[in-house]
C-alpha cells in the first residue's frame, strides 16, 4: 500500500527530522510506530498525508509515486487521512455536519453525494445525534469521534491516527480502539503513532521504532519487545503484560506458551491454567 523511499524532510529553520525513512506498509495492516519525542513519527505522518513535502527520497501509494500538484494531492487526501492528537486542531466549523461535510465538498463530491458521505460517517462513528451541535461544546470523546468521521467521510484507505487515545478517559479510550478495529476490519490500513507500548505491544501486527529520524526497528511486537539492546538504545519500556509473564515465568508459577500473551485476558487465562 505504501513504500517510503530514503525519505528525508528539513523544516524551514534548518532542523533535520526524517534522515533516511525506508518502510513499506501492506494494505490492510496495523502498524504501530514507536520512538521518543522528536524521533519523527508526526513529521512523518504529515509527509505521508502530503502536508510536508520531502526534502529527499520518496513516497510511493500503490505503486505510484506521490506527486504534488493540485491532481495528485486530491488523490492522496482521498487515500490518506490523518486524525492528529488534539482535535481542536482539526475542529473548525461552526457545527459537525458541515465539520464532517468540508473534507468531500473540497473534493468536488456533488450535494447529494457530499450528504450521502457524511451521514454515512457519522453514523459509523456513532455521532449522528451531535451533527447539529457546535464541535467545540462537545466532550473529549465527542470530539476524537467527530474528527475520525470527518477524515472517514473522504472514504480513505490509509488512517493515520496520531495518539489517538491520549487524553481519553479508559472508558472511550477502550470504544475508540474497538472503532478503529472496526475499520481496519473493513479493509483500512491502519498506522498509529503513539508513546503507549502496551497498546502497541496487544494491537498491532507490526512495530516500526523510530529514533533520530530513521527506523532503527520494523517487525512484529514480539521481535520489536523481546529485543532488550533495541529497547535500551530507543528507551522503550518493556510491555507490562510481558515484564509480567517473564516475572511468573521465572518463579515458576505457570507454564510457557508458545507465545507470549500480548493482552490482559491472555496473561489471566494462562494463570487461570494452574
Amino acid at each position: 500500500m505504501i513504500t517510503i523511499e530514503k525519505l528525508r524532510y528539513t523544516y524551514p529553520d534548518g532542523t533535520e527530522v526524517l534522515r533516511g525513512v525506508d518502510l513499506k506498509i501492506g494494505r490492510g495492516e496495523r502498524v504501530a510506530v514507536l520512538g521518543p519525542n522528536g524521533s519523527g513519527k508526526s513529521t512523518l505522518f504529515l509527509c505521508l498525508n502530503g502536508v510536508h513535502r520531502a526534502t529527499e527520497g520518496r513516497i510511493l501509494l500503490e505503486g505510484r509515486p506521490m506527486a504534488y500538484d493540485k491532481k495528485g494531492m486530491l488523490d492522496v487526501r482521498r487515500k490518506v487521512g490523518v486524525v492528529f492528537q488534539d482535535p481542536e486542531t482539526q475542529l473548525f466549523c461552526v457545527d459537525v455536519y458541515q465539520e464532517v461535510a468540508f473534507g468531500p465538498h473540497n473534493l468536488g463530491y456533488g450535494k447529494q453525494q457530499v450528504h450521502d458521505s457524511v451521514m454515512k460517517s457519522l453514523d459509523a462513528m456513532d455521532v449522528t445525534e451531535l451533527k447539529d451541535r457546535p464541535p467545540h461544546f462537545l466532550s473529549g470523546g465527542q470530539k476524537k469521534r467527530v474528527t475520525v468521521a470527518s477524515v472517514l467521510s473522504m472514504s480513505p484507505q490509509v488512517l493515520l491516527f496520531d495518539e489517538p487515545t491520549a487524553a481519553l478517559d479508559p472508558i472511550h479510550a477502550r470504544q475508540l480502539m474497538e472503532e478503529i478495529d472496526r475499520l481496519n476490519a473493513e479493509g483500512i490500513t491502519i498506522l498509529m503513532a503513539t508513546h503507549d507500548v502496551d497498546q502497541a505491544y496487544a494491537w498491532a501486527d507490526r512495530a516500526v521504532v523510530l529514533d533520530s529520524g530513521v527506523v532503527r526497528a520494523s517487525g512484529t511486537p514480539d521481535e520489536v519487545f523481546c529485543d532488550v539492546k533495541l529497547l535500551e538504545q530507543t528507551g522503550l519500556q518493556t510491555p507490562f503484560v510481558l515484564r509480567t509473564y517473564r516475572a511468573l515465568l521465572r518463579s515458576g508459577r505457570i507454564r510457557g506458551a508458545d507465545s507470549p500473551p500480548h493482552t490482559a485476558e491472555e496473561l489471566e487465562a494462562l494463570i487461570e491454567e494452574v
